[in-house]
């Protein structure tokens, strides 16, 4: 009885044995003694930082060299994955490209990294950064063998023009001091730095840290030696070693703003900041309060357009839940508004508004008021003086009228780039979600500010040419073919279709009409959330806010 248990747990111990050695069959036969032990893949490049240089364009800038892998035998056979990507990351993602075994470099040209950094991971010019490299071996044979892994990291510095882009902005001069003092960055936008307190006469420029680049550049005056005034000034960046400076005049407590999207300085005494959370108009031109908004293009711009009454008015600052201060005439009293015109503008204590320090509304109409609080000061439009909106003429095909004349109202953004989708509302391809809105301050600037405009990319119906994020804007949603603004770009139509690249947030021109310019498109820059067209002037600004 005993010998037969013994044999039964036997039988049962080989079964088991077979059932393992039966799963064991079924996996992968994996051969990693040389990946664990004998690792020999190795890459190298011929520098660890880049200089680009646009005049040397076609000249090799970079090259890596690597060692094989591990010499499995004959058996097998080994080819390599070169993978290349900026540090910072990319919507674009890494460049992969296949190696053949008997390759052990690569090289690349000036010229080759700048497109690679510049236009395809669009990376600013003339800033630097850091290019991960890694090289991955890939062998076939009769086992499975785990891929060896080698990494390089290359700073390379783009040429062309110095970006106006900081991470941090610091204070530095005989007016500062022996230390510099760095800026504080506002919040929600990262290229606007502020700082209030005391400095001296003398001199003053802005060093940056942007990425890599530790104080290689500088905010400077466009000519050395220009005196702070209290407009703001223009500014440029360029190589810390080549930067001018303002000059301040006298020692005070100054508010100081750089602006990098503006491209503009303000030094003014703090004295003369107005610091507000909200606006409102008050008096007996108003029924109670009525709070002004904020106006879409300038967060420094407050604007209103309404009913006012005959009567009094003045506009209190909401500050920290206060409303201790009020908007009056800069020169004190009771005054009549300067219909029309720019004009500075005081502050007094709201108390004292009503009864001594206002304007005097003379009749009422619809009144038009803007409000500058970076400028510090105040334009109020009359009826008689009102801002109009541009009017235009066009060929209205489809109610059959030429000339066709209205004042533009409405704009909407027109193109590839959300692949002609629209939302059956109008002709196809417009959607309302990318209507623009019309300014309260001035009726011919129109604004987006909301999601990132969509990019898609698109086949040129008549070169086959891929093409992303085109679009320019029309007038009306009834057709495409109607009064539109559209890039510099040369097109023709039923010829040929023109793609202005946009690389930066300054103003673009547009061009106006119902020719070829509705074939005219501007290719955005990728995060585009901020759109803002000026149909009088001619100009559109695509920008991230």
């Amino acid at each position: 009885m005993k010998m037969n248990r013994i044999t039964e747990n036997a039988k049962l111990l080989v079964m088991l044995m077979v059932g393992i050695g039966l799963v064991a069959c079924e996996r992968l036969d994996i051969d990693d003694a040389y990946s664990r032990h004998d690792y020999t893949l190795a890459i190298e490049a011929s520098t660890d930082e880049v200089l680009l240089d646009e005049t040397t364009s076609g000249d090799v800038a970079l090259t890596l060299n690597w060692s094989a892998a591990a010499d499995l035998g004959f058996a097998y056979s080994t080819s390599y994955y070169l993978e290349m990507e900026p540090s910072s990351g990319s919507d674009k993602g890494a460049i992969i490209e296949y190696v053949a075994q008997d390759e052990t470099s690569k090289s690349f040209t000036h010229e080759e990294l700048q497109e690679l950094l510049v236009d395809y991971w669009e990376r600013p010019t003339g800033a630097t950064s850091t290019l991960n490299v890694r090289i991955t071996s890939n062998t076939e044979g009769p086992r499975v063998i785990i891929p060896e892994v080698a990494t390089v990291q290359i700073k390379i510095k783009t040429f062309g023009p110095k970006p106006f882009l900081a991470d941090q902005l610091f204070m530095r001069g005989t007016a500062v001091g022996e230390e510099d003092i760095e800026m504080t960055a506002a919040s929600g936008n990262s290229n606007l730095f502020m700082y209030t307190g005391n400095l001296s006469a003398g001199t003053i420029f802005f060093p940056i840290i942007y990425g890599l680049d530790v104080m290689e550049n500088a905010v400077a005056p466009l000519e050395d030696g220009g005196q702070v005034t209290t407009s703001p000034a223009d500014i440029q960046v360029v190589e810390l070693t080549e930067a001018g400076a303002w000059q301040i005049t006298e020692e005070n407590e100054y508010r100081v703003t750089i602006n990098l999207s503006t491209k503009q300085l303000s030094i003014v005494p703090a004295g003369d900041v107005l610091d507000l959370d909200a606006l409102f108009m008050s008096g007996t031109a108003v029924d109670g309060e009525m709070e002004i908004n904020r106006a879409l293009e300038d967060e420094n711009v407050y604007a209103f357009r309404g009913e006012l009454k005959a009567g009094t008015l003045y506009l209190p600052i909401e500050f920290e839940g206060e409303r201790m201060l009020s908007i009056v005439p800069e020169s004190g009293g009771v005054q009549a508004i300067s219909d029309g015109v720019t004009i500075g503008f005081g502050q007094a204590e709201t108390g004292s508004a009503q009864a001594a320090n206002h304007w005097e509304i003379a009749s009422a109409g619809v009144y038009r008021i803007v409000v500058n609080i970076q400028n510090k000061d105040i334009t109020i439009y009359s009826p008689e003086t009102d801002l109009q909106p541009k009017v235009v003429s066009w060929n209205n095909t489809v109610i059959g009228q030429n000339p066709y004349t209205a004042p533009i109202t409405e704009l909407w953004m027109y193109g590839g780039f959300n692949s002609w989708s629209g939302d059956g509302n109008g002709f196809s391809g417009f959607h309302d979600d990318f209507k623009m809105t019309q300014s309260m301050a001035n009726p011919n600037i129109f604004v987006y500010n909301g999601a990132a405009l969509p990019r898609t990319t698109i086949s040129d119906e008549r070169t086959g040419e891929s093409q992303t994020g085109s679009l320019r804007f029309s007038v009306s949603n009834i057709h495409n073919n109607v009064y539109a603004f559209g890039s510099t770009a040369p097109a023709q139509r039923n010829v040929s279709n023109g793609y202005f690249t946009v690389d930066s947030n300054t103003p673009q021109t547009l061009v106006e009409g119902q020719g070829d310019n509705r074939y005219a498109f501007f290719n955005i820059p990728s995060g585009t959330n901020f759109v803002v067209v000026d149909v009088e002037n001619l100009t559109v600004v695509f920008d991230t806010k």
